[in-house]
């Protein structure tokens, strides 16, 4: 018996161990393929930040080199203070709207392509001679636009609350204009956490169907995915003389900007009152969270999610089927 025992562990000692992999593990890996064949994907938000940031430089380089001072009074200083505050919101809007719009055309694009390039390029025969199912495959690839870029658009939205910030300080130092108090309670709101969940909710749907029509299409993905929706309204307004398709589309890109358009409406007023700046802030966040609320209440979106499930299903039963283009 011991004879045996010793003749087992052995022969265990020379073959390998086949070892399980759980499935997180194998989702997680193909998350990783992704981002690393799609590098440019995850730094597509940051050109909203840099567009922005090179504004603000120039901008910033013109007052220094004219030398730009402003001596004022109390009364005027706490006019500014408040004025100020409602440039940082300008300011602060026009820096999500371009994150916003990058991380859209960018998740379209990587939509349309990212099943139609494996079948084109014939890597597909590489990627299903992996242990990888075609669920984990389409799955992995759905939560690229869906979760990983509301990710880089909270980072990049970060990144242009400091910039502005550090433009606050410069204001300071050269126009003699003192730093709105209340700033980082934009932070503490979680406004965030609004934006990008708008975001990933409304787009939903539009990154669905590019990954579906990438899947099904052997050629000219882009011609499919747009010429579709655009023949479906056409009809449709030849038809019924209604636009109902056209305006769900339109509102799955819209909804996305709702929040931007609440701070057209704080009170100006308040820009008598230099203390205004943080009722200002909690204004403009609260606002987001209403954004926020009524999409989570909207039927338009909890019908597009549902259809977003049905393109990712049929993305997953495509790609169970095809060979290479």
């Amino acid at each position: 018996m011991s004879a045996f025992t010793n003749d087992a562990e052995a022969v265990s000692a020379v073959l390998p161990v086949e070892r399980t992999i759980s499935r997180a593990r194998v989702f997680m890996w193909s998350v990783r393929r992704e981002i690393w064949e799609y590098r440019w994907l995850t730094a597509s938000p940051l050109i909203g930040v840099a567009i922005l940031l090179l504004g603000f430089l120039l901008a910033t380089i013109q007052g220094a080199i004219h030398g730009f001072h402003l001596s004022i009074t109390a009364e005027e200083r706490r006019e500014m203070t408040a004025a100020s505050g409602i440039i940082l919101h300008a300011l602060l809007d026009l820096g999500i709207a371009i994150v916003l719009i990058c991380a859209a055309f960018a998740g379209i694009v990587y939509c349309l392509g990212t099943l139609h390039n494996e079948r084109r390029d014939r890597t597909i025969l590489f990627w299903k001679s992996l242990p990888v199912s075609n669920v984990m495959t389409v799955m992995a690839k759905a939560f690229i636009p869906l979760a990983l870029l509301p990710i880089v658009i909270i980072a990049a939205e970060i990144l242009i609350q400091i910039a502005l910030g550090i433009g606050l300080l410069c204001a300071r130092s050269w126009f003699d204009v003192p730093v709105a108090q209340g700033f980082v309670t934009l932070l503490t709101k979680g406004m965030l956490v609004d934006h990008a969940l708008i975001f990933s909710l409304s787009m939903a749907p539009i990154f669905g169907w590019f990954l579906a029509v990438s899947s099904a299409s052997r050629r000219s993905p882009a011609l499919w995915g747009f010429g579709i929706p655009f023949a479906a309204v056409v009809i449709e307004r030849i038809a019924t003389g209604q636009s109902m398709i056209g305006t769900w589309i339109e509102r799955c890109f819209t909804r996305c900007f709702d929040g931007l358009a609440i701070n057209a409406h704080i009170d100006l007023t308040m820009a008598d009152n230099s203390a205004s700046f943080q009722t200002q802030t909690a204004s403009l966040a609260d606002g987001w969270h209403a954004a926020a609320m009524q999409a989570w209440a909207s039927q338009a979106l909890w019908g597009g999610l549902i259809g977003t499930a049905v393109c990712i299903a049929f993305a997953i039963w495509m790609r169970r089927r095809q060979e290479p283009a």
